[in-house]
């Protein structure tokens, strides 16, 4: 069964691990997926690679830890499908130190802007009852 056939899906950080192994596995239901990530080298490659698995793609070359960005995400994804059914806030930036190792605490309040704010900024930006979360 195709659960999410013609579904709108939103993918940030689809161009590596998580993100874009979930873009090629249900690309073969056939889903209309928004590929975001900073990459966009690597989003035109998987979009090369999920299309003809059955899924059509756009996209958007998106810093989540950019709230203008985010909002450009989700306006463009209502601008060329006409919905948003599925958004999926998978960016994220790991840290492989402790804060005693830490040079600069800056690193910090980046993380925060990536995994915390992004996920934030794109959900606030999807005009209610425009979608299904």
């Amino acid at each position: 069964m195709d659960k999410f056939k013609d579904k709108v899906i939103i993918i940030t950080g689809a161009s590596e691990g998580i993100g874009r192994a979930l873009s090629l596995s249900l690309s073969s239901q056939k889903p209309k997926l928004v590929l975001a990530a900073r990459n966009k080298e690597r989003l035109v490659q998987l979009k090369e690679e999920a299309e003809p698995k059955g899924s059509k793609c756009l996209v958007v070359p998106t810093d989540v830890s950019k709230k203008t960005e985010c909002k450009i995400l989700i306006d463009r994804t209502i601008s060329e499908f006409g919905c948003l059914d599925v958004l999926v806030n998978n960016a994220g930036r790991t840290m492989w130190t402790t804060l005693q190792e830490m040079e600069d605490p800056a690193i910090i309040e980046q993380r925060i802007r990536i995994n915390y704010l992004g996920a934030a900024h794109c959900t606030y930006y999807v005009p209610s009852g425009r979608g299904t979360f």
